[in-house]
């Protein structure tokens, strides 16, 4: 009787343990929260279409030939949208 007991629940835990879900410690640790860029608007004196960013943002590059406009205030707002390519905002 005992031995099928522990058989029991040596099986049930190689079962449960083979479940797909991710909970708490088991997330995706390079799994990150990202924001696309908008494109500009074309106007180099506007940031219509900008997006208004923080000191410290991270921006990644989603192709190669990308190239970013990116104003900078004295009030210490900035402002960045794409002008060819494609970029995100990576949240932290």
């Amino acid at each position: 009787m005992i031995r099928i007991v522990i058989f029991s629940l040596v099986v049930f835990m190689f079962v449960s343990c083979g479940s797909s879900q991710k909970w708490g410690i088991d997330q995706d640790q390079n799994q990150t929260n990202s924001q696309k860029l908008p494109v500009c608007n074309g106007d180099q004196k506007s940031t219509t279409n900008a997006k208004k960013i923080k000191n410290g943002t991270k921006i990644a590059k989603k192709i190669n030939n990308t190239v970013l406009r990116i104003w900078h205030y004295p009030n210490g707002d900035k402002f960045v949208c794409v002008v060819q390519g494609e970029a995100e905002i990576i949240d932290e």
